[in-house]
């Protein structure tokens, strides 16, 4: 399947700032399920996209917006090709050594309910792909999802409240996962549903040994296939979040459309997702158009 994406963040400050310093993982690799065609992020303000590549292997662009700003806008526009591997993930960027990603995290530890909940939810099987995805459903029964942004809470937390964002249901199965001693990772990135509403996303991965890194998708009962485009990984949503950054004003208003097009058999079929919200300032972690921009393609 191929895919075409513009996604379009515009935040607007109460008063103008001065040195908005952001960090974007909104640049995909290619690997043997995607397949990068086009890649391009235009930012609205006079600066310079520094292209770089975090600890984690994800494509990092980092800019610093000088002088006094009252507004900004961050696009992306991608096409891709994507290929159902049954969530196998092969041919990525591997920089760290597996046992790191069975290292906690202050959004990602498992306290007593979590892990009573992990050892229940697997009880009754003995292979590794089989926990693993015993686990899948059992958080997709107990967490159902309650839409795609907002604050990444910690998978206790989650759990407490028997719901959450897709980034945070996946909190849930990695702390579940690396407490029944399988590393495990978040992914961000987009999916493109069966009913052909199209999203930002986010699910888990978790290592099998004999198969290496799986994609994990709780929101949707599904290891992902062709409808996801994988974008960025790390230890939990903070290290794997599309934008980060500082800005010192409150944000008034955040404006985020997300416009995602399937090409299969020569139909095409769109979806736009569109929001608008009021927050506080000080630091932002979500995603993002412009003036200055990068490619890749």
């Amino acid at each position: 399947m191929r895919l075409r994406i513009r996604h379009h963040l515009h935040y607007r400050f109460a008063e103008p700032v001065r040195n908005v310093t952001q960090i974007l993982r909104m640049t995909p690799r290619s690997h043997e399920g995607q397949h990068i065609m086009n890649w391009r992020i235009d930012v609205d303000v006079d600066c310079m996209l520094k292209a770089g590549v975090d600890g984690f292997g994800n494509i990092t662009h980092t800019f610093t917006a000088k002088g006094l700003s009252e507004e900004l806008a961050i696009s992306l526009f991608g096409e891709i090709e994507n290929f159902d591997t049954a969530g196998l993930i092969r041919g990525s960027a591997e920089r760290l050594p597996v046992d790191l990603f069975l290292r906690g995290s202050d959004l990602t530890t498992a306290d007593e309910p979590l892990r009573r909940f992990a050892e229940t939810a697997v009880a009754e099987e003995t292979t590794d792909l089989g926990k693993l995805h015993a686990l899948l459903d059992a958080v997709h029964v107990a967490l159902p999802i309650a839409g795609e942004s907002g604050d990444l809470k910690s998978a206790s937390d989650t759990f407490a409240a028997k719901t959450g964002t897709s980034g945070a249901v996946a909190h849930v199965f990695i702390a579940c996962a690396r407490h029944l001693g399988f590393p495990a990772r978040f992914a961000s990135g987009y999916y493109l549903g069966e009913d052909e509403n199209g999203t930002s996303h986010a699910w888990s991965e978790a290592f099998v040994g004999s198969l290496g890194w799986i994609g994990f998708d709780a929101a949707h009962a599904i290891c992902p296939q062709e409808r996801h485009i994988r974008v960025a990984s790390g230890l939990d949503g903070l290290a794997a979040a599309p934008v980060r950054g500082t800005y010192a004003a409150e944000l008034t208003d955040r404006l985020d459309i997300t416009t995602l097009f399937g090409f299969d058999g020569g139909q095409r079929q769109s979806q736009t997702q569109g929001g608008q919200s009021q927050s506080q300032g000080g630091q932002s972690q979500s995603q993002g158009s412009g003036g200055q921009s990068q490619s890749q393609g």
